[in-house]
C-alpha cells in the first residue's frame, strides 16, 4: 500500500447533487453563512415561524427581524472573491456527517475515475493502429463516444476481466468545511452569459488517501494490458502532459494570463509526482480520449472539440491537483 498526499492546484468542485438555494444562506462581510433551519426553527416562537413561513413563501427571509444570533445556526460558512455578488442557488460540494459534524472529502471513485482515463489514453495511444484496425475495419469515425466506448470496451472489456478491479483506492481524509470555498464558474468563449456559485476545495489544500494494487490478481493474465497499473503515475503525467500543452494552444490568443498558467502548471508535472484533473467543470477533454482520436485521426471534424471553458469569474481553472509520496 502506498500514501498518497492530494495537493489541490486549483478550485475543485465534487459534487453530491444538491444545490443549497439563496434562502439557506446569509452574506456577511467576505463570507456567506451556511445556515441549519432545523435548528433555526426550534428556536424560533410560533409567531416568528409564521413570520418566517410567510418571508418564504415570497422568496425572501429578513433574518434582522428574528432577534437570534446567526452563528448559533450557522453549519459552516465559505469565504468568497465575488464581484457583484448576487443571491442564487449554489451547487453543493460532497459532504459527510459523523457525530453531528459536517466535513468534506474527495472520494477514492473520483480519482480512480480519473486514473482510468489516463491509462485509457496510454494504452490506445501506443497501440493505436492495432485498436483502429480491429474496431473501424477501414470505415471512417462517424460518433467520437461510441468510438470511444468500443475502444474502451476491449481494453477493460467485460467487468470479470476488467483490471481496473485491481487498483484499490480509498477516499481522502476528511477535513473541515474551513477548506472550502465559494467561486463563480462561468462559460468562457460563450455568447450564452451564464453563471453558477459553487462550492470548490481552496487551492493549496493537502489531503491523504491510499493506493493498493493487488499484484495477485495482475499475474493471472486475464487481461493483456492489466501490467500498466503498476506504472500508473507515468499514465497520469503523459495524459496530463498532453492536456496542458492543449490548453496552452486553446488560450494563445485568447487570453494571456490564462495561457501562463498553463506553462507554469507543465513544469509541475513530474513522472514520479504526477497532475491529474477531477472533478465537475473540467470538461470532455479531461474524461475523455476526445484529444488522442483528434491527433491520431487527421479527418477528425474540428466542430466537435469544445470551443468554450468553465473558468472562475477570477480566471482559474478547475479541479488541477497534484499527486506526492505522503
Amino acid at each position: 500500500m502506498e500514501k498518497i498526499l492530494l495537493k489541490t492546484i486549483t478550485p475543485v468542485h465534487i459534487g453530491n447533487g444538491h444545490k443549497i438555494t439563496s434562502l439557506e444562506y446569509v452574506k456577511t462581510e467576505g463570507y456567506i453563512k451556511i445556515l441549519n433551519l432545523d435548528r433555526l426553527f426550534s428556536l424560533l416562537s410560533e409567531e416568528k415561524i409564521n413570520l418566517i413561513t410567510k418571508q418564504i413563501e415570497e422568496n425572501r427571509i429578513n433574518f434582522s427581524q428574528l432577534n437570534i444570533n446567526l452563528d448559533e445556526v450557522t453549519k459552516y460558512k465559505l469565504s468568497f472573491n465575488i464581484r457583484n455578488f448576487k443571491f442564487k442557488e449554489v451547487v453543493e460540494f460532497i459532504k459527510t456527517y459523523e457525530k453531528g459534524q459536517v466535513g468534506v472529502y474527495i472520494p477514492g471513485s473520483e480519482i480512480k475515475g480519473a486514473i482510468r482515463t489516463a491509462l485509457l489514453y496510454k494504452i490506445l495511444n501506443e497501440n493505436w493502429n492495432y485498436f483502429r484496425k480491429l474496431i473501424l475495419q477501414g470505415h471512417r469515425i462517424k460518433n467520437d463516444k461510441n468510438l470511444a466506448k468500443k475502444l474502451e470496451n476491449k481494453i477493460f472489456r467485460e467487468p470479470s476481466q476488467d483490471f481496473m478491479k485491481y487498483l484499490l483506492i480509498s477516499d481522502t481524509e476528511i477535513v473541515d468545511c474551513e477548506n472550502l470555498q465559494l467561486e463563480e464558474v462561468e462559460i468562457f468563449n460563450s455568447k450564452r452569459k451564464f453563471s453558477e456559485y459553487v462550492e470548490c476545495l481552496k487551492p493549496n489544500i493537502e489531503l491523504k488517501f491510499s493506493v493498493k494494487i493487488n499484484t495477485k490478481g495482475l499475474n493471472k493474465g486475464e487481461n493483456r494490458y492489466a501490467k500498466e497499473l503498476l506504472s500508473w503515475k507515468r499514465s497520469c503525467y503523459e495524459f496530463s502532459k498532453d492536456l496542458i500543452d492543449w490548453e496552452i494552444k486553446y488560450w494563445e490568443g485568447r487570453n494571456p494570463r490564462m495561457k501562463d498558467f498553463y506553462k507554469r502548471l507543465k513544469k509541475e508535472n513530474k513522472e514520479d509526482e504526477p497532475l491529474l484533473r477531477i472533478g465537475r467543470f473540467t470538461g470532455r477533454l479531461s474524461h475523455t480520449i476526445l484529444m488522442l482520436i483528434y491527433k491520431k485521426e487527421k479527418y477528425f471534424k474540428t466542430n466537435l472539440l469544445p470551443k468554450t471553458r468553465r473558468i472562475t469569474s477570477n480566471y482559474e481553472p478547475l479541479g488541477w491537483i497534484k499527486l506526492k509520496k505522503s
